[in-house]
C-alpha cells in the first residue's frame, strides 16, 4: 500500500490496551504471516508450506477458536466460526473520539512445533527445550503469544553443520504483527469478508485501512501465560501518537432544502464552562504594588530573530502582561527618546452573541523609533506605568540582524 507523505496528519491517535480481562478482548481475523520465501533459500531443509497453503496476509487456514478454556490445557477451544478467527488479548481506542477500533493480528505458522520439518524437536528435544521453553513454537497455534526468541540456529536445532542466517533464521517471536485500522470496531467482520476472497488484488482495499502496525516480542526472560490464565502477565496501556496539525474543516450553509452549499475556513470550535471560579478585582495594597512584576519583553535578549515574526523584513518583540490602561515608554540607555505606546483597552461586548472581546494583554514593537527608523543594537529601558498601579523599569538588550534584500 503507497501512501503519501502528508498522510501521517491523517493518523488517529491510538491507546492499544493488552489486559488479561478476557471480558475485553477483541474478537478478530487472524492472517498469515509467512512469505513465499519460508523453507525455499536453503537446500538443506525441505521446502516449507504455511497451514494450509494459505499465502501471506491470507485468513489462516485453521479452525477459528474461542476465548474460553474449558479443558484446562491452556489452549484455546474451538468455537466452530469457520477457519481464520481469534482473539485479540485487549483492544484499540481512538483516544479523539472515543470509539473503539479494530484491531487483529498474525502468526507465522511455518513455526509449529507439530511435525515441523524445521526443527526436528524429537531428535533434538534438549536443545529444542533450552532455544524454546516449555511454550515450544508458537507461529501456528491461533494465540497471541509472543515469545522472546528472535533468532534460531538453524544448525544447532536442525542438525545441521553450517549455521547459515536466512529468512527461516527471523523467528522474531512467531512474527505476531500487530494491525489497527481506522475502522470502527465490528470484530472484523468487514476485513473478514474481503480477506476471504480469492483475488490477491482484492486485498489491497482492505490493508489501506491499517494506520498502526508493530511487531511485539517480550523481554529477555519473559513469556505469556497460558491461554487459561489470559495470556497477559502484566496489563499495559501502549500509546501511538502523531502531531496532528488545526485544520480548517468543511461547513454546510444551507440555502433551500436538499440544496446545501460547503463553505470553507471555519476552525475547529470547543466549549468548556469553568465552575467554582469567578474574577476578583485587584484591591489590596500588597496586590496592587505587585501586580507590574509579571509585565515582560519577549524575546529578552534579543538576537536578531522571534518567533513573532512573519518575514525576513520584520523585527517583533513584544511587551507583555500589560494592564488594560497603560502607558509604554521605550528609551536609549543614555535617556533619549525613543517610543511611546499608548493603552486603553476595555471590553466590548458583542450584543447579538453576548461574547466579551478579549483584551490583547501586549503590544508589540517592531524595533523602529517615533519616526520609523529601525533602532541600533544596545541596551534599551522600557518604562511602563499604569494608573493606579505605579511604575515599573524593564531593561532590554536587542541585536538586528543585517538588511536582507534577497527576497526583494
Amino acid at each position: 500500500v503507497v501512501r503519501k507523505l502528508d498522510s501521517i496528519y491523517h493518523l488517529n491517535n491510538v491507546d492499544i490496551v493488552f489486559t488479561s480481562d478476557k471480558s475485553k478482548w477483541s474478537r478478530c481475523i487472524i492472517t498469515e504471516a509467512a512469505s513465499p520465501h519460508y523453507g525455499t533459500d536453503n537446500v538443506s531443509i525441505p521446502e516449507i508450506k504455511p497451514e494450509g497453503g494459505a499465502k501471506q496476509f491470507h485468513l489462516r487456514q485453521a479452525p477459528s477458536v474461542g476465548k474460553d478454556d474449558a479443558d484446562g490445557d491452556g489452549l484455546p477451544d474451538v468455537d466452530g466460526d469457520g477457519d481464520g478467527m481469534g482473539w485479540f488479548p485487549g483492544y484499540a481506542v481512538d483516544v479523539e473520539t472515543g470509539k473503539r477500533l479494530n484491531i487483529f493480528f498474525s502468526e507465522n505458522s511455518t513455526y509449529k512445533t507439530e511435525d515441523s520439518p524445521f526443527f526436528y524437536p524429537s531428535d533434538t528435544s534438549i536443545l529444542f527445550k533450552q532455544m524454546f521453553g516449555d511454550a515450544g513454537l508458537t507461529g501456528g497455534d491461533m494465540m497471541f503469544n509472543p515469545s522472546d526468541v528472535q533468532l534460531i540456529n538453524m544448525g544447532a536445532v536442525g542438525g545441521l553443520s553450517i549455521f547459515k542466517p536466512n529468512v527461516n533464521s527471523m523467528y522474531l517471536g512467531g512474527q505476531h504483527f500487530v494491525y489497527v485500522t481506522y475502522d470502527e470496531y465490528d470484530e472484523c467482520a468487514y476485513l473478514r469478508d474481503e480477506l476471504s476472497k480469492p483475488q490477491d488484488a482484492k486485498r489491497i482495499r482492505p490493508l489501506s485501512h491499517i494506520q498502526w502496525a508493530g511487531l511485539p516480542i517480550t523481554a529477555i526472560g519473559e513469556s505469556m501465560l497460558s491461554y487459561k490464565d489470559g495470556l497477559i502477565p502484566n496489563d499495559v496501556v501502549v500509546s501511538l501518537r502523531a502531531s496532528n496539525p488545526y485544520n480548517t474543516v468543511k461547513s454546510y450553509r444551507p440555502i433551500t432544502p436538499g440544496n446545501e452549499v460547503i463553505t470553507y475556513g471555519k476552525l475547529p470550535t470547543y466549549e468548556f464552562e469553568i465552575k467554582g471560579f469567578t474574577s476578583e478585582p485587584v484591591t489590596a495594597a500588597a496586590d496592587v504594588e505587585t501586580a507590574l512584576d509579571e509585565v515582560g519583553v519577549a524575546p529578552n535578549p534579543y538576537y536578531g530573530y522571534s518567533y513573532y515574526e512573519r518575514s525576513q523584513f520584520t523585527n517583533i518583540v513584544k511587551i507583555t502582561n500589560l494592564p488594560a490602561k497603560s502607558t509604554v515608554t521605550i528609551y536609549s540607555l543614555d535617556g533619549k527618546f525613543i517610543r511611546k505606546f499608548e493603552r486603553n483597552e476595555a471590553p466590548t461586548v458583542n450584543a447579538d452573541s453576548g461574547y466579551s472581546r478579549q483584551i490583547a494583554p501586549d503590544v508589540e514593537w517592531d524595533l523602529k523609533n517615533s519616526s520609523g527608523i529601525p533602532i541600533a543594537s544596545g541596551v534599551y529601558l522600557i518604562h511602563v506605568e499604569a494608573p493606579g498601579m505605579g511604575e515599573r523599569i524593564i531593561k532590554w538588550f536587542g541585536m538586528n540582524r543585517q538588511f536582507d534584500p534577497s527576497g526583494l
